[in-house]
């Protein structure tokens, strides 16, 4: 980072995407892009420069196309326009692991196998917007399934009549009946302070296509053949035996979030951003979602050569290394603080400390504020951000608070204007369930 941004205290590892991205354009002068496209129509292009030092451009270009790649999704790759840099990017990216892992599992995810090819020019952008609900009448149930927790609400017109928080361990589980039990649990415990059920709302962690968990993030070490037998459509299955033919919507839960700032705060052109046991995005725009999958988990947000690799994927630098509970765990255990248990339990020992105003947990609050400050101004770049909400277990309390502080400060330092949104800390926690309950349409 430059001499005028806020600084880390602990970190020693994260450059920032943004200031490299534009240090590095400032000193490039030769047209290329990026563009992901599918068969339904949608097209996201990206136009860019690099230069002669094939290295730094490589490095700099396939940083943009897993960015693309995870932001939008899609099922073609163009490359253009035709030049002696995008043949051979083209002909290195085909051996590189960091990119073809990436492809390899967005293919899994999206369920079509991704191609990459030349193209003269870049063809235009071209949306599918994605309406979404904004009503609560009626009695409701809003769930939101985490890593470490699952939370459910009950509301009638709007109004909270009965709300739970119940701490779990979905991703280590192999026996898929597991979670179905805690969903089982959670719906019928809401469903008990209603006179009836008119509709569910899911929020949840991992990809969502038509109600069913295409890439099933807290049924991580459930065996394949379980994933598409009972996992995918586990919605489908478990709502209408429970509550017959009632409308019910199941989202990504960074898409509820963004969701919620365009309904509750009354915000346009917003990122919904959850961080909690890893990382969740979604972006809504004129009561619209636009059809991009928004994993920006894992998505690159340091461009150090040495940053962390996403636990499960190649790429380096990804979000949810640096922008969850492990984030800011990491960050501490690597400067020598002792933590026992579980995510979720050494993450209260941390906000426990951050009461006591310890100065080291302080620091990692400083430091982690400066990870979102960067992946925000990042991802402006890509998406047009007035607003971004902020909720998740790593938001709430003091640290929560002083995290967006050093947001905002490295915000400002760039003249990024951006409104930086929380809530309550009641709302940071269950505010996910509130919001998925009106997903559905009655």
């Amino acid at each position: 980072m430059s001499s005028d941004s806020p600084s880390f205290r602990l970190e020693r590892n994260f450059e920032s995407a943004y200031d490299s991205f534009l240090s590095f354009q400032s000193r490039a002068d030769i047209p290329f892009g990026i563009a992901i496209t599918r068969e339904s129509g949608l097209c996201y292009p990206f136009s860019f420069r690099v230069s002669e030092d094939f290295e730094e451009s490589y490095f700099m270009a396939k940083k943009i196309l897993l960015s693309l790649l995870w932001m939008i999704g899609g099922e073609h790759i163009l490359l253009g326009p035709v030049s002696p840099f995008a043949q051979k990017f083209l002909k290195e990216s085909s051996r590189d692991e960091e990119i073809q892992s990436s492809l390899e599992a967005a293919s899994k995810i999206m369920a079509f196998d991704i191609s990459m090819s030349l193209c003269p020019a870049l063809p235009e952008r071209k949306d599918i917007p994605i309406p979404f609900g904004d009503s609560f009448s009626g009695h409701r149930i809003g769930l939101d399934l985490g890593g470490s927790d699952r939370k459910v609400t009950a509301c009638v017109d709007g109004k909270v009549v009965y709300s739970e928080e119940v701490l779990w361990d979905p991703k280590s589980q192999e026996d898929w009946r597991y979670q179905e039990e805690g969903i089982r649990a959670s719906l019928l415990s809401a469903s008990s302070h209603l006179e009836r059920v008119d509709a569910v709302g899911v929020s949840t962690a991992g990809v969502v296509l038509d109600n069913e968990l295409t890439f099933p993030a807290l049924f991580r070490s459930v065996p394949e053949d379980d994933l598409k037998a009972h996992v995918r459509p586990i919605f489908k299955q478990l709502i209408p035996s429970l509550f017959g033919n009632v409308p019910f919507q199941v989202e990504n839960d960074g898409d509820v979030s963004a969701i919620g700032a365009q309904i509750l705060f009354r915000q346009e052109n917003v990122l919904g951003l959850a961080l909690g046991t890893s990382f969740a995005a979604g972006y809504a725009e004129n009561g619209h979602l636009l059809s991009w999958i928004n994993e920006l988990s894992k998505c690159p947000v340091n461009f150090s050569k040495n940053a962390r690799k996403h636990y499960l994927f190649s790429v380096q630098g990804a979000a949810s290394e640096y922008l969850s509970q492990k984030g800011i765990i990491l960050l501490l255990e690597n400067n020598g603080m002792e933590l026992h248990g579980s995510l979720a339990e050494k993450l209260l020992q941390i906000q426990a400390k951050m009461k006591e105003n310890d100065p080291l947990v302080r620091d990692a609050y400083c430091d982690m504020g400066l990870y979102l400050g960067t992946a925000l101004a990042y991802l402006s770049l890509f998406y047009p951000v007035k607003s971004a909400l902020l909720l998740g277990r790593v938001m709430t309390g003091e640290g929560g608070d002083l995290l967006l502080e050093k947001a905002k400060e490295y915000l400002d330092s760039r003249g990024i204007a951006m409104d930086l949104l929380s809530g309550d800390e009641n709302f940071k926690r269950l505010g996910q369930s509130y919001i998925a309950a009106c997903l559905p349409k009655l």
